[in-house]
């Protein structure tokens, strides 16, 4: 582990910095490999438990990466979770018993020339040790992004499928009990490309999903919403978006019933093809019907990786920037914006250095401020180091 502490705006340096209650860091992990943090939580005792992938542990070409902190972001363990053959973990989420629930990818076997794969659960103990794993998925691609403990103990979780449904990808939702066995499965999609990227239940015991719809040759995704019953069953869905792509990363669902989704909408090109983004925040009310939605960034490529309510009502995203920062390369830096109740940018910061820095995770913090999980190349060793930011409330690390 190598440590890094405190950002200016755009640069990183050695220190590290605390003021009342509110403790802020930089933490950097890994070894010569690829390592990445996609989830983050604040754990029962303050500290954080971040879930991705390294290429540089373990026992393959890629497993799923597990690490544990302090509130300092000091490392207390890390795990990896994995086969000779590729794994990666997307979300993770403390359970109730102290202990962890993480899905992803594992990679089951290379068949006739074709790359498939199995959505991945793992449950572990409070130290981050296997206490059971299960795959779910057919013959073809199948992929877990999004897992949450459910009211009853089970498990529900969100990812894409090739396997089923009716296009290249459909979103798969799949609900287990408390052991990770099977209970149902749903698929939901048409016949273009439309996988499924966050689920959460919600107060009515059902489920919120969202994730991209209609992405093909020839046409342009839109930001897909759905609402099942705890059956997983859809009672409605709806679609956001104009004439160009739009994608939605993350869903949650917020203090007035209604929901927050946070993706990306492209101003020129398009998701196949490329081209610059903004972030892509829409608010819906309980049915799921547009109350505002609002785009952040400047000329060049900005996306949203998560959104998460705060205490005050607003909302606080985090994502990936090209337009700002110091780097006259225009690299990609961490992004990270504040909305108040009817998404007005409060402020926004940008975390980085002069190579490829990225945030995938984002929650607020018991202290009032925010922890994030990504990946950098800007520092730690030749390849990517996963990376964990502490800021106050202000998104300031000094």
């Amino acid at each position: 582990m190598k440590t890094l502490v405190s950002i200016i705006a755009t640069c990183f340096s050695f220190l590290s910095f605390s003021w009342g209650e509110s403790t802020t860091f930089v933490q950097t992990f890994g070894g010569r490999g690829e390592d990445c943090g996609y989830c983050v939580v604040q754990t029962n005792d303050g500290g954080y438990a971040i879930a991705g992938s390294t290429t540089s542990y373990g026992a393959g070409k890629m497993d799923v990466y597990v690490i544990k902190t302090d509130a300092s972001g000091e490392q207390l363990w890390h795990k990896t979770i994995g086969s000779e053959l590729p794994e990666n973990a997307n979300s993770i989420q403390q359970t109730k018993d102290g202990g962890f629930i993480i899905v992803g990818k594992k990679q089951p076997h290379l068949g006739r020339g074709v790359y498939s794969s199995d959505v991945y659960l793992i449950k572990t103990d409070r130290h981050g040790n296997p206490r059971g794993t299960k795959t779910y998925g057919g013959e073809g691609f199948d992929e877990g992004w999004s897992v949450q403990q459910t009211k009853d103990g089970g498990y529900i979780i969100a990812g894409m499928t090739d396997s089923y449904g009716k296009g290249c990808w459909d979103v798969y939702l799949i609900k287990t009990d408390a052991q990770g066995n099977e209970l149902w499965w749903n698929v939901f999609g048409g016949k273009d490309c439309d996988p499924g990227r966050c689920v959460r239940q919600t107060h009515d015991g059902g489920y919120i999903i969202c994730g991209h719809r209609g992405s093909g040759r020839g046409s342009e995704p839109d930001m897909y919403l759905i609402k099942t019953d705890a059956d997983g069953n859809e009672i409605w869905s709806r679609t956001f978006g104009g004439s160009k792509s739009e994608i939605g990363h993350c869903v949650n669902q917020t203090k007035d019933g209604g929901y927050i989704i946070a993706g990306a909408a492209w101003h020129y090109g398009d998701l196949i093809s490329g081209g610059n983004s903004d972030v892509y925040v829409v608010k819906t009310d309980s049915m799921g019907n547009e109350t505002w939605s609002r785009q952040y960034g400047g000329d060049d490529q900005e996306s949203a990786g998560d959104v998460q309510q705060t205490s005050d009502g607003g909302f606080i995203i985090v994502g990936n920037a090209r337009s700002y920062g110091a780097d006259d390369k225009k690299e990609p830096d961490v992004y990270l914006i504040r909305l108040d109740t009817e998404g007005q940018e409060i402020w926004m910061k940008t975390f980085g250095g002069t190579e490829y820095d990225y945030g995938y995770g984002v929650i607020q913090t018991s202290d009032g401020g925010y922890v994030i999980c990504g990946k950098t190349q800007s520092f730690g060793d030749a390849n990517y180091d996963l990376l964990l930011i502490k800021t106050d409330e202000q998104g300031n690390v000094e």
